[in-house]
């Protein structure tokens, strides 16, 4: 908010103004809204009375700027799409609208298609609009990178999968179910399915072990298994069943070796149907599903029209995984291990010693929020506190963990998208927001305990994005840094789902049994996994545990606190008077600096 007043009666008008200073300044340092007041109220003592500046009621409306031209209505178009609202104009927070990083590589995607070329860390530094229709430019005359099709190294993550599972597990998928309303015309079906992995060089990946042992990756030049599996339904007894027996066949079917990475099953019943897709997780990761299922929706439309099914070219995995093989050599990468090791000195482990080894595996504990609930935690809390879905939720985790198990904090280790590419000029050569592939990035993060409501969320917000590059480089360092305490608790914030498959109701995720995506082999390496999505309106957060140090008693135990402390939190930042962190600028500024700068200003 900026209040401003007329020298010598000139005209003012704080629209106007607001505009003007867009152009000189980033964009977190324009005023959302600039009233004109014909004086500034003082104190006795002549000081900027604060309180009794105006409230911003009547200019909230005016804040609703208008797309003023063709870019910022095309922008604005894509922005009302992918966030799921209409209730803002083109000088809004993209984040405080309830926007995040994996959604900002939708916009990145949406707009290419619309032929406006944008870089996803813009997103980031013009976060409105306004700002991104300044930066955009025409998207034509693009090369694509050709796939490269020798063997290639393997991915950080990847080389994760193989630590755990030497022996290559071919049963380790990301699955999804879907309904579909009425049937679909299964040419068209094998048509699109066709396309996308033509389109999407990870689809055709194998794997494999060199003379020594170790495992590479390798592109082939076309998929020469089946696909798609055809089944019918009708008139079966117990169809769900039928149902889930198909399902899990076709996800015990991939083979990482001789392919094939993706198979799709369609099921047709009666005025319905079901359409699984399952993917093996070293070919896709959550970025990835909203590509495809984006693709789905829009190739299916297109045939139905007789109209061509394809996209616009994207970047190949594998010229991303030579270019990331090649990135990890520099001396920026590696000059980076000192502030891993200065940010994680203070950080210890919770669990030492396992109990007496179980057998069997544990179904996870859910915890939902309703509509209501996930809309305050997606749209309400960004644009009042400044802070992410992912930073609230990790401060609730924070503290539940350390009321039981953490007196001074946790050790977490968090999930990035991965698409990140902190090189200009590599950004510019490689657009990876429509690339299929395992992107994911781990990375620890030591968040300290407090019971102070105020001060764990801005302790964690600072933790989170004081974090460089979103830990991209940590994965690259990881057998320098291998001395590090790993952490025993894994967090992962999976975004928004509902834009992905469209809202003509044709899709929907279906709720029906579909067996087993991963296959129960192998110890994971976390005593908590937890994975938290939106689907349905409704967010979902999934506690699996190692019943070895938990049992189900105690994990209850811990979603019921997680719940309480996060209503606690969600209320103090409606509630509570906004407050900033030196990580809200872009400038080299500490948190004891900014907070002396903010008490001068209130003397």
């Amino acid at each position: 908010m900026g209040y401003v007043t007329a020298h010598n009666d000139a005209l003012l008008d704080g629209q106007s103004l607001r505009s003007q200073l867009a152009q000189t300044l980033p964009d977190y340092m324009v005023p959302s809204v600039v009233m004109v007041l014909d004086s500034l109220p003082l104190t006795p003592n002549g000081k900027l009375d604060r309180r009794a500046l105006p409230e911003p009621e009547h200019a909230v409306a005016e804040a609703h700027i208008e797309a003023r031209n063709d870019v910022e209505r095309t922008l604005l178009s894509i922005w009302h799409g992918v966030l799921g609202r209409t209730d803002h104009g083109v000088t809004e927070n993209f984040f405080e609208l309830g926007g995040d990083s994996i959604l900002s590589l939708q916009i990145v995607a949406r707009a290419r298609q619309a032929g406006l070329k944008l870089g996803a860390r813009q997103v980031f530094e013009h976060p409105t609009v306004e700002g991104l229709a300044r930066v955009a430019r025409a998207a034509h005359g693009e090369t694509r990178r050709a796939e490269i099709r020798t063997p290639l190294p393997l991915t950080p993550i990847q080389q994760m999968f193989f630590e755990r599972f030497p022996h290559g597990e071919s049963h380790w998928n990301q699955t999804v179910l879907l309904s579909v309303t009425g049937a679909l015309d299964v040419a068209a079906l094998e048509q699109v399915l066709a396309a996308q992995v033509d389109a999407h060089d990870a689809l055709r990946l194998r794997f494999s072990r060199d003379e020594e042992g170790r495992w590479h990756q390798q592109v082939t030049e076309r998929e020469t298994q089946p696909v798609l599996a055809l089944f019918d339904l009708r008139g079966h007894a117990d169809w769900k069943a039928e149902l889930e027996a198909q399902c899990a066949r076709l996800q015990g079917g991939l083979d990482i070796e001789r392919g094939p990475l993706i198979r799709a099953g369609y099921f047709t019943l009666e005025n319905e149907a079901r359409l699984l897709l399952t993917v093996h997780h070293l070919a896709v990761d959550g970025v990835s599903w909203r590509v495809l299922l984006e693709e789905l929706r829009q190739g299916i439309e297109r045939a139905a029209r007789g109209e061509p099914v394809n996209w616009l070219a994207s970047t190949p995995w594998s010229a991303w995984v030579e270019s990331q093989a090649q990135y990890a050599q520099r001396d920026a990468v590696k000059q980076e291990a000192k502030w891993w090791r200065e940010s994680l000195q203070a950080a210890s482990v919770a669990w030492t010693e396992a109990h007496e080894k179980m057998t069997g595996k544990t179904e996870p504990v859910l915890l939902k929020l309703d509509p209501i609930r996930t809309r305050e935690l997606l749209q309400d809390v960004p644009g009042t506190s400044r802070m992410s879905v992912e930073e609230v939720l990790l401060a609730s985790l924070a503290r539940t963990l350390g009321e039981s198990y953490g007196p001074n904090g946790v050790l977490i280790s968090l999930e990035g998208h991965g698409r990140e590419i902190p090189d200009d000029a590599l950004a510019t050569e490689l657009d990876l927001s429509r690339t299929v592939g395992w992107f994911t990035t781990r990375y620890p993060v030591w968040l300290k305990r407090s019971d102070d409501t105020g001060a764990i969320l801005r302790e964690t917000k600072s933790r989170i994005r004081a974090v460089p590059h979103r830990g991209l480089h940590f994965g690259l360092l990881r057998e320098e840094l291998k001395d590090l305490p790993q952490p025993q608790v894994s967090f992962n914030y999976l975004g928004q789902f509902d834009q992905s498959i469209g809202g003509d109701n044709r899709f929907a995720f279906a709720g029906e049994p579909h067996g087993e995506s991963m296959a129960h082999t192998g110890e994971s390496p976390y005593v908590l996994d937890l994975n938290a999505l939106v689907a349905g309106g409704e967010l979902t957060l999934a506690w699996d545990y190692d019943a070895t140090r938990l049992d189900a008693e105690q994990v209850e135990h811990l979603v019921v606190r997680f719940d309480k402390n996060l209503s606690a939190l969600v209320a103090h930042c409606l509630n509570a008077a906004p407050t900033v962190t030196a990580t809200d600028f872009d400038i080299d500024i500490s948190q004891q600096e900014l907070d002396q700068f903010l008490e001068q200003l209130s003397d």
